[in-house]
C-alpha cells in the first residue's frame, strides 16, 4: 500500500520533455492552412524528389506541432500520408519520421502492439540508414514501451543503448538526460532504488548543465521519491521541497498539489502529524483530478488514523472511496477499501468490516487476473510483432542490396566470368599446345 499512496508525476513530466523523440525540422516554405488547395497539395506527391522531400519535412514539422496539441487524429493522417510520399520516392529518412510519429499516435492512445510495431520499424530504418542519433531515439521509445508492459531486462537494454550512443556521437544533453532519467525509473520499478539514486543524480546533473527547469523540478520529485522508498525520509523531504518550490515559482498548480501530497506523506512518516495534516490538506483544496485526490485523502485517513481519529479517517476514506468509483478497480482503490475494513473493526462495526472484508478479496482477485492477463497479453503480442519485425529488416536490406549494389553484382558477375572464360581458354590452349 505504501507505494500506492504516492503520487508519481515523473512520467507525465518526461513525457513532455519529449521523451517520445520529435525532432525539429527547419522548414522553407510557411505551414498551409488544413482544407485549402495548398494542404492537399502537400498531401499529393508530385514534382521533383526535392519537392518532396520538402513536403516529407514540412508534414513531419505539421505532426510535430499537432502532437503537442494531443491533435492525434490528424496527426496521424498526416503521418500516413508523409510514408505514401516517402514510400513513393524512396525517401528512407522520411519514412523513419512517419513510423515515429505513427508509434507515438498508437502509444498515447493504448495500442501498445501497432505502438511498437511502428517504433521497430523506425529503428530498422535508422539502423539500416546509419543514422545513430535517429536509432538512439527509436531506443529510448522502444525502451518506454517495454517499460510501459513491466519487461524491465528488455527496457533496460534500450535505455543503455541509448545513452552510449548518444556519448559516442555527442548526442545532445536533453536525449542524455531523457534516457538517464527513464533507465533510472525501470531500475526504481525493479526496486533498485541504489542505481535509481545513482541515474537520477547523474540525470539531475545533465539538466542543471541544460538550464531545463521543468527537468530539474521533475528530478527532484523523482529523487524525493526514491529517498522515500529507501527510508531516507529527511532527504526525502528536502527534495519533495524543492519540488514545491520550483512547482510554485512555475504556477504549476497540479504539480504542487502533488507535491503537497507527497510531503504530507513523509511527514506522516516522521511522526510529524500536525505538519502532515497541514500538507494533505492543501494538497486536497488544489487537486481535482480523481487519482491523486483519492490518495491524499487516504493519506490524511492515515494520518487521522494515528491520532485514534476514528470518525475523521472514516470521513476521508468515504470521500477517497467516492473518487475511487470513478476508476474501477486499481491499486488506489483496493487499499481504500482495505483501509475501510479496517477502521469499521476499529470502529467495532463488524457487518460493515465483514461488507469491506469481501470486497477486498473481491477487488484483489480481479487486480491480480487482470495485471496477469496483461503481461501474459503484452508479452504475446510483443513477440508476435518481433517476428514480424525481423521479417521487415529482412526485406529492408533485401531492398538496399537490390537498390544499392545492385550494379557492382552485375560488375562482379561480369569479372568473375571473363576471368572463368579467360582461364578455361588458356588451360585449352596449353592442352592443344601439348
Amino acid at each position: 500500500m505504501f507505494k500506492s499512496l504516492v503520487i508519481v508525476l515523473s512520467s507525465l513530466l518526461l513525457l513532455s520533455a519529449c521523451v517520445e523523440t520529435q525532432e525539429q525540422i527547419e522548414i522553407v516554405q510557411p505551414l498551409p492552412v488544413k482544407g485549402t488547395a495548398e494542404y492537399q497539395e502537400l498531401i499529393n506527391p508530385s514534382g521533383s524528389m526535392a519537392e518532396n522531400i520538402t513536403k516529407v519535412n514540412t508534414i513531419y514539422e505539421i505532426t510535430s506541432n499537432l502532437l503537442a496539441e494531443r491533435n492525434l487524429e490528424e496527426a496521424k493522417y498526416l503521418a500516413e500520408n508523409q510514408l505514401k510520399i516517402s514510400l513513393l520516392i524512396e525517401y528512407k529518412r522520411g519514412e523513419g519520421l512517419a513510423y515515429n510519429t505513427l508509434a507515438i499516435v498508437s502509444r498515447r492512445r493504448g495500442d501498445t502492439k501497432s505502438a511498437l510495431e511502428n517504433q521497430l520499424k523506425a529503428y530498422s530504418i535508422w539502423e539500416l540508414t546509419n543514422d545513430v542519433i535517429g536509432t538512439a531515439k527509436s531506443s529510448i521509445n522502444l525502451g518506454n514501451l517495454y517499460r510501459d508492459n513491466s519487461l524491465f531486462s528488455d527496457a533496460v537494454s534500450y535505455y543503455k543503448q541509448a545513452i552510449q550512443i548518444l556519448k559516442e556521437n555527442d548526442g545532445e544533453l536533453r536525449l542524455i538526460r531523457v534516457a538517464t532519467a527513464n533507465l533510472a525509473e525501470a531500475y526504481e520499478l525493479e526496486k533498485d532504488y541504489s542505481m535509481a539514486e545513482s541515474l537520477y543524480k547523474e540525470a539531475l546533473d545533465l539538466a542543471v548543465s541544460e538550464s531545463n527547469q521543468l527537468a530539474i523540478n521533475s528530478l527532484y520529485n523523482d529523487l524525493g521519491l526514491t529517498y522515500m522508498y529507501k527510508g531516507d525520509l529527511e532527504l526525502a523531504k528536502t527534495y519533495f521541497l524543492r519540488y514545491l518550490e520550483l512547482s510554485i515559482s512555475s504556477d504549476n498548480e497540479y504539480a504542487v498539489g502533488i507535491a503537497y501530497n507527497n510531503l504530507g506523506l513523509v511527514s506522516s512518516k516522521l511522526n510529524d502529524l500536525d505538519q502532515a495534516k497541514s500538507y494533505l490538506n492543501k494538497a486536497i483544496d488544489l487537486t481535482t483530478d480523481p487519482v491523486p485526490l483519492a490518495r491524499a485523502l487516504q493519506n490524511l485517513s492515515d494520518v487521522h488514523l494515528k491520532e485514534n481519529e476514528l470518525n475523521k479517517s472514516l470521513t476521508a476514506l468515504l470521500k477517497a472511496e467516492g473518487y475511487n468509483s470513478e476508476l474501477g478497480v486499481q491499486e488506489v482503490s483496493v487499499s481504500t477499501t482495505e483501509e475501510l475494513a479496517n477502521v469499521y473493526e476499529k470502529l467495532g462495526n463488524t457487518a460493515q468490516a465483514l461488507k469491506y472484508r469481501k470486497l477486498l478479496d473481491e477487488q484483489q482477485r480481479q487486480l491480480k487476473d487482470t495485471e496477469h492477463k496483461l503481461v501474459l497479453q503484452a508479452a504475446k503480442d510483443f513477440k508476435e510483432v518481433e517476428v514480424r519485425y525481423a521479417s521487415f529488416t529482412s526485406s529492408l536490406l533485401v531492398d538496399a542490396m537490390q537498390s544499392k549494389y545492385f550494379g557492382y553484382f552485375i560488375a562482379a558477375l561480369f569479372l568473375v566470368l571473363a576471368v572463368f572464360v579467360t582461364s578455361f581458354y588458356s588451360s585449352v590452349y596449353k592442352m592443344w599446345r601439348a
